[in-house]
């Protein structure tokens, strides 16, 4: 169904010179795809999605992020299934959310539910480390910026305790 993906990171460069990873559950192998949220060079959000686990769909922001290198700030993204639709946004505080861009029209369907583990801030397969730091990442079932959302996953690593793992939220 329909997904807002959500993260709070600080990255070195908000205008990469290479891909920046902030959230992924992809093994980049055939029948193991779903999502990944990334920051590709030059600075702009794009969501990497798959229908059918194998073929990967991409959908950049026709905007750069407006961020300061260094500088906390959340990205936010919302695809609706039914009709194809990202939006990516912007938020300073997590409260005020601005949408970043035009919407962006894509596949409909829902995203192919992979085996592959959720990853912050990399995509460890195709070396997509984020260079800065990655403070929180939510992964919410609906829309949570512009309609209503179940929050599925919430990432925070002050709360990680060595030996541990986070699991997804029922």
């Amino acid at each position: 169904g329909d997904l807002t993906w959500v993260g709070e990171a600080a990255l070195d460069n908000w205008g990469p010179a290479s891909v920046q990873v902030l959230v992924a559950k992809d093994n980049v192998s055939a029948g193991g795809r779903s999502y990944a949220l990334n920051i590709q060079v030059g600075g702009f959000p794009r969501l990497n999605f798959s229908v059918d686990g194998t073929n990967i769909i991409s959908v950049t922001c026709d905007t750069a992020i407006p961020a300061v290198n260094g500088i906390r700030e959340h990205i936010a993204v919302e695809r609706t299934a039914s009709t194809g639709k990202v939006r990516f946004y912007t938020s300073h505080d997590m409260i005020t959310w601005t949408q970043l861009g035009s919407e962006i029209t894509s596949t409909t369907g829902n995203i192919f539910a992979g085996n592959a583990p959720v990853q912050f801030g990399n995509l460890a397969s195709l070396s997509y480390a984020l260079q800065g730091k990655v403070y929180d990442s939510e992964i919410y079932a609906g829309l949570a910026i512009s309609g209503t959302a179940t929050l599925k996953v919430d990432f925070d690593p002050w709360e990680w305790v060595t030996g541990t793992t986070w699991v997804a939220i029922s």
